[in-house]
């Protein structure tokens, strides 16, 4: 089948949700690299239904409060200015202050713009378009909680889901909800990457929506290993991610540039220019430190584990060990077994090389007992050879 037959099917579909004579969801799963496609056929029903309101809300999901906060964010900056929409704006920008969980934030937001839609046949079209899920248990709740039944008959919700790992329980679809529909978007990697790059280069876009298209057309650029172009995609990101104009929340921009320096460090790495992967890592770790408390704990994990393995490469065992020691705390909240045996076997490394026997063992320790969890023999074998070291 061909794209455009595709995207033309993709739009039918989009038109009959809409249509549909009562208020429903439409979980629409795809790989993030599709994300962008079903941003197009968005455009494509807000551009042919004037009389609706179509709101897609797109950014990377670190957290579901960090998704919350960057989309409603650039919504309430993009109605400031509008004299027609003040007291709108005003509406989203008090759910935004608000200290309620995220997804009740979002409810408070759909509330907004329903009482703002003029009487008659006009509806909205809220749209979630989470470009990377590294929250699984957040986005589990936020769309648990907005699928709930409830009397609004003008919205209609359009969740993008990853196909691999869903975040939809089964329990809300199927023939017991005949309101709800899935789906399934799938789409050839190489034409989905050219459509991301052409949209993260369009200076028409907002910019969160490029900053976001960088950011995945960097991770992709990883995944296929040209970490040249990866580089110049992530920086771009980070550029973004802070201009006045993306108007995002400070917490927004650190978890953004946070993900893109992340990359930036992993791109350089594999290119061979350790100390540049190093700074941009450190830089990525240094915005995890703005958000505190508030980082979500699988990229603590994740960037707090590859800095500490760069430090202890070359060297810099204190500082390699207080990254891990991070990674690790973050590892054992997220119960992420395969992220505690890496973690904790690095750790024991480092300690080794400090002189700490006692320290290093106790670390191999903990790594041993997660790659039982995992029956990998070929890793319990180094753990154990690790472990008979004498000393």
């Amino acid at each position: 089948m061909s794209l455009d037959h595709q995207l033309n099917e993709l739009d039918e579909i989009l038109r009959d949700f809409l249509d549909q004579p009562v208020d429903g969801a439409l979980v629409v799963t795809c790989e993030e690299v599709a994300c962008m496609l079903l941003l197009h056929a968005l455009e494509e029903l807000d551009t042919n239904s004037p009389g609706d309101v179509v709101l897609p809300l797109a950014a990377a999901m670190a957290s579901v409060d960090g998704f919350v906060a960057s989309t409603v964010g650039g919504l309430a900056a993009s109605l400031r200015g509008a004299p027609n929409h003040a007291e709108l704006g005003a509406a989203i920008e008090d759910a935004l202050a608000s200290q309620r969980p995220p997804e009740e934030r979002l409810d408070a937001v759909i509330d907004a713009f329903l009482g703002a839609l003029p009487p008659g046949d006009h509806r909205l079209v809220l749209a979630l378009v989470p470009l990377q899920i590294a929250d699984d248990p957040g986005c589990r709740a936020m769309v648990e909680h907005l699928l709930q039944p409830r009397p609004r008959p003008r919205l209609r919700l359009i969740l993008r889901d990853d196909r691999q790992a869903s975040h939809v329980a089964a329990e809300h679809l199927g023939a017991d909800h005949p309101r709800n529909h899935r789906l399934d978007l799938a789409i050839d990697h190489a034409v989905i990457a050219d459509v991301a790059q052409a949209a993260a280069r369009d200076p028409s876009r907002p910019p969160t929506e490029r900053a976001s298209a960088f950011l995945q057309a960097g991770y992709r650029e990883i995944e296929e290993g040209h970490h040249a172009e990866a580089e110049a995609s992530l920086a771009a990101a980070w550029v973004l991610a802070g201009t006045p104009e993306a108007a995002l929340p400070a917490d927004a921009v650190a978890q953004l540039r946070a993900m893109a320096g992340l990359g930036l460090g992993q791109a350089a790495i594999a290119l061979d220019q350790e100390e540049r992967g190093r700074a941009h890592l450190i830089a990525a770790f240094a915005e995890l430190g703005r958000l505190g408390a508030r980082a979500p704990a699988a990229l603590r994990a994740t960037i707090a584990g590859t800095l500490g393995r760069a430090l202890h490469r070359s060297r810099e065992l204190e500082d390699a060990e207080a990254c891990l020691l991070v990674g690790a705390a973050a590892a054992v909240e997220l119960e992420a077994v395969g992220e505690v045996a890496g973690i904790f076997t690095e750790l024991g490394d480092v300690r080794w090389s400090m002189g700490q026997v006692d320290e290093a063992r106790e670390a191999w320790s903990t790594a041993r007992s997660a790659v039982e969890a995992l029956d990998d023999d070929a890793q319990l074998d180094a753990l154990d050879r690790r472990l008979q070291r004498p000393g």
